[in-house]
């Protein structure tokens, strides 16, 4: 049974279906990616070996930062950047979850150059 309204919820037949996975060697994948990711609030992305291998080093590093208290700290959003979504680049305390994000070209990002705790560098 299929089961939508005019709001755009999603049918009980759409949550058997995930979204295909963007190959980040096409053109056009930063466009492809953004219906995927409003749609479904994530996307699974085709990556080359050394693209994945590059990954898997910052989840590593991150894992690092979140176990030393010091290089989280150093590596801390402030409070007066936290609500520059767009520009801001450092480590987040969620309530739920921990995140670090990289905004290029930000006044932060530039900082971050700067910490010198050892999981930070």
């Amino acid at each position: 049974q299929q089961q939508g309204n005019s709001r755009g919820m999603a049918r009980e037949s759409d949550a058997l279906h995930l979204p295909g996975t963007v190959d980040v060697d096409s053109p056009s994948w930063t466009s492809d990616v953004c219906p995927v990711l409003r749609s479904w609030g994530f996307a699974r992305l085709r990556l080359s070996q050394s693209e994945a291998a590059l990954v898997q080093e910052l989840y590593d590093s991150m894992d690092a930062v979140f176990r030393d208290e010091r290089s989280g700290t150093q590596l801390e959003i402030s409070e007066r950047e936290i609500d520059r979504l767009d520009q801001r680049s450092g480590y987040i305390f969620g309530k739920h979850r921990h995140m670090f994000e990289l905004h290029p070209g930000c006044s932060s990002a530039c900082r971050l150059g700067r910490a010198s705790a050892t999981a930070a560098v």
